[in-house]
């Protein structure tokens, strides 16, 4: 877990992670939505189903905020 927090805190790149297969049980889930909070550029992780329902909303919570706005992008007009 440790190794994965400062993935994403350190890889600004980065910004989807597949942890669907990997055996995450609660506690490890709650740290990932911990990690969420202080790395806004991660926009999508996907992990295991089988957590309790107060973790999945709480990792649905952390994982909406980090989600793009729509609207205005960066970059030039097209003419």
């Amino acid at each position: 877990m440790a190794a994965l927090h400062t993935s994403f805190v350190e890889n600004k790149v980065l910004a989807k992670y597949d942890l669907q297969h990997n055996t995450i049980e609660d506690e490890g889930v709650l740290k990932i939505a911990a990690a969420l909070k202080v790395s806004p550029h991660v926009s999508d992780v996907a992990i295991s189903e089988y957590v309790s329902e107060d973790v999945l909303t709480q990792f649905k919570e952390a994982i909406a905020a980090n989600k793009p706005k729509k609207g205005k992008r960066k970059g030039k007009k097209k003419k």
